[in-house]
């Protein structure tokens, strides 16, 4: 009984907070642009599940198709979308813009600080 209290408390935090308080969360890397295969993983209960935009034949339309599949399902499962690498910023910008995304964006190659900063200073912007 206890276990199930704590996943349901712990399953409304969002995925930023139960970080914050030095919790885990697993989740899969969705390699498909299928709906279907995102919303049955959405419904398996995972904290959260990356969207493949570097490897997987998704792009920014077919993103918008999973995230609206992640939502459909009964869960708190939250997308973060992994964008092809930090020399494309116009992409980071429509995947930002386009897409409603409570886990946030995932840029793969920085390799260092400075870098990370860079990206961090070039999205951020303010929504009317």
């Amino acid at each position: 009984m206890f276990e199930a209290i704590f996943c349901t408390i712990a399953m409304t935090l969002s995925l930023r907070q139960r970080l914050l308080n030095g919790d885990s969360s697993y989740g899969p890397l969705l390699m498909s642009d299928s709906p279907v295969v995102a919303e049955v993983l959405a419904g398996v209960g995972y904290g959260h599940i990356v969207i493949d935009h570097e490897h997987a034949p998704t792009d920014v339309r077919s993103g918008q198709a999973l995230l609206r599949a992640i939502d459909a399902a009964d869960g708190q499962t939250e997308a973060i979308v992994r964008v092809p690498g930090p020399e494309d910023p116009v992409y980071m910008k429509r995947v930002l813009d386009t897409m409603r995304l409570p886990g946030g964006i995932l840029v793969p190659m920085v390799e260092t600080a400075e870098m990370a900063k860079n990206i961090v200073s070039s999205k951020l912007h303010w929504s009317l």
